[in-house]
């Protein structure tokens, strides 16, 4: 053990020799178990940079704060530092050990596989050298989340425990839902009110954690709104925008319970077609359904919810909608290109949503069920074809929809020379790959 861990140092030595100038030295080709046993060997937590291709803010930071001489200087000194794409290799895994849900996502992880801190966002050098201190403070807590952890099935009835316990956890964005209902519901009425508990409850419920549910927690913030302009907010959500996580977080989880008691919960809290035709009560209960793969009744109610809800909906009026929100939008655009993005905001959204059901519904084998879908895949591509070049970046998708309906309708040539024609207006070498596998089933007669 000791001459396979003196190799690891070796390594490291050689993959990260000092501090250069060029900032940050991450370890090249190192597999995760390797890190962590460096980290154990050095004393020493591990920077992991965890981000995606498509990040804008990931290649901000690896562009313009990363390079910097301070900011290697000091993560250079004090951590082992790896960079994690979340969606190859080892990625997967480990975002979802470490409930990554936002990126850049900075973790701080000590030896043995415990996350001692974590940050977020793109930031300038001062925040993200804040961030190493941070990560660094945590570390020397005389106990680590591990314990408390340990320590939580006795002390749960503690109040000063579970805020200590759940503010930690809250920093770690690795708190849950229940957690947090659990604290406040130990809570009298004047203790629910105090600032550092509503504080508590708001860092929850925020875009970067989304760890509030339908429940105690969130009526005690909604009891207590009035002072909310008081409590620190990273991203400045208003109380609604706390209000629609936490029946997001909500239905995620009646979903994955096949709970229909908190699917009502959400229900109830939620507006009707007439205020919103994409995000009602009639789209949350089918993605009720379609989560918990009750398809017979999920084909039942998209229709129903299609035929007479959506395509009721006026074409002038979709248009209006779109003035409206173009109206809105003129006062953040700032060339006529961010104008021309705006320009039917509504009616896209429209279309997904109609693709969306058509194409949920073709799962279906039932002529009658297809039939529909193709009534919708249909009106989406005359629709789409008002303004091809708006429209071009689903367009494909539409098409391909439309394809795998007549399909499976018995129209087997239209849909081939659909997909065909597509992809040869396309002509990308990407698309013709992305599309080829569907295209090649469909001329190999095979059962999509």
């Amino acid at each position: 053990m000791k001459e396979y861990i003196a190799t690891l140092l070796l390594l490291s030595s050689i993959l990260a020799v000092k501090a250069q100038e060029n900032g940050i030295n991450f370890l090249k080709d190192t597999k995760w178990n390797d890190a962590l046993s460096m980290a154990k060997a050095q004393n020493k937590l591990i920077f992991v940079d965890v981000y995606t291709d498509w990040c804008g803010p990931c290649k901000t930071m690896d562009a313009e704060i990363f390079p910097l001489k301070v900011v290697g200087d000091k993560y250079n000194r004090h951590f082992i530092n790896y960079k994690l794409d979340a969606e190859k290799g080892e990625g997967p895994a480990l975002k979802a050990k470490y409930s990554v849900k936002t990126y850049p996502n900075y973790l701080f992880i000590n030896g043995d596989g415990v996350l001692i801190y974590r940050s977020t966002s793109s930031m300038p050098a001062n925040e993200f050298l804040l961030v190493a201190d941070q990560a660094l403070a945590e570390a020397k807590q005389p106990e680590t989340i591990l314990q408390l952890d340990e320590r939580y099935p006795a002390s749960r009835k503690d109040k000063d425990f579970m805020y200590t316990y759940l503010r930690r956890k809250t920093d770690l964005r690795s708190a849950n839902p229940d957690l947090v209902d659990e604290y406040i519901g130990l809570l009298n009425d004047a203790e629910k009110g105090q600032l550092k508990n509503l504080q508590l409850i708001l860092d929850n419920g925020g875009f970067l954690s989304k760890n509030l549910q339908l429940g105690i927690a969130i009526n005690t913030l909604i009891a207590h709104k009035d002072q909310f302009p008081l409590l620190q907010q990273q991203n400045k959500e208003s109380l609604q925008m706390i209000i629609d996580m936490a029946k997001e977080t909500t239905l995620a989880k009646a979903i994955a319970n096949k709970d229909e008691q908190l699917l009502k919960r959400v229900l109830d809290l939620s507006q009707g077609f007439e205020k919103d035709f994409a995000n009602n009560r009639y789209t949350i209960g089918l993605s009720y359904y379609w989560g918990t793969k009750q398809t017979t009744k999920y084909v039942a109610e998209a229709m129903a919810f299609a035929d007479h809800h959506l395509l009721k909906i006026p074409a002038d009026t979709l248009d209006l909608w779109d003035q409206n929100y173009l109206k809105r939008a003129t006062a953040s655009a700032k060339s006529a290109q961010d104008m021309a993005q705006y320009k039917h905001t509504q009616t896209i959204r429209y279309l997904r949503l109609l693709n969306d059901l058509a194409q949920n519904i073709a799962v279906a084998a039932q002529k009658r069920e297809l039939e529909a879908a193709k009534k919708y895949s249909d009106k989406v591509l005359k629709m789409t074809a008002t303004d091809p070049e708006y429209y071009k970046n689903v367009w494909p998708f539409f098409v391909q929809t439309n394809a795998v309906i007549n399909y499976k309708l018995g129209n087997k040539a239209l849909a081939i020379d659909k997909l065909e024609a597509m992809i040869a207006q396309l002509n990308q070498p990407k698309a013709t790959e992305y599309f080829a596998p569907l295209l090649n089933k469909m001329k190999a007669n095979q059962k999509l």
